[in-house]
């Protein structure tokens, strides 16, 4: 069974898709997965949030998330999933914190990382699987990173595989 909707009779779109096994597809759900940076971020500065710019898109079915700004617009009001995954460098144990964050229009959620290991780690993965997020029509979230203390040393790479971003409508 397919669904189909438009502005005239004449050229309806499919907005849904039942098959014989029962599964539904909706190809303009609200979905995507933001990969990678257009550069390697380096010595971040320390106290400062730093909005994480994904330049890459695996894909993005509602063509809601900005590669531009890195920001995802929520296009109707619901329940969202957000993941995402950092992979840093020259993690400085002379911080007092790290914080990723998933920022949103309503509220910041937060990851804290006490760095208290014995000597300055050259590469560690921070990642906020399964976040589900209350959102309105035109809110948005993005991804940062802020170091509280230390020197500005860390490095936030730009690799496919390891710096992801990732949502979609619940």
């Amino acid at each position: 069974i397919v669904f189909k909707t438009g502005a005239s009779t004449s050229s309806p779109s499919e907005k849904m898709r039942i098959d014989q096994t029962g599964a539904v597809t909706k190809p303009n759900q609200p979905a995507f997965l933001a990969n990678g940076l257009a550069s390697e971020l380096t010595d971040l500065a320390i106290n400062t949030d730093h909005t994480i710019v994904f330049s890459g898109e695996r894909f993005d079915q509602n063509d809601d998330y900005n590669t531009s700004n890195g920001e995802f617009t929520a296009p109707v009001t619901g329940k969202y999933q957000f993941n995402f995954m950092l992979y840093t460098q020259n993690v400085d144990t002379g911080a007092n914190y790290y914080q990723v964050k998933l920022k949103t229009s309503n509220h910041t959620y937060i990851y804290i990382i006490e760095p208290k290991f014995s000597s300055d780690v050259l590469y560690f993965t921070s990642h906020a699987p399964n976040l589900w997020v209350d959102m309105d029509a035109s809110d948005t979230a993005k991804v940062q990173i802020l170091q509280n203390g230390g020197t500005a040393q860390l490095h936030v790479s730009n690799n496919n595989n390891y710096t992801v971003f990732s949502g979609h409508l619940v």
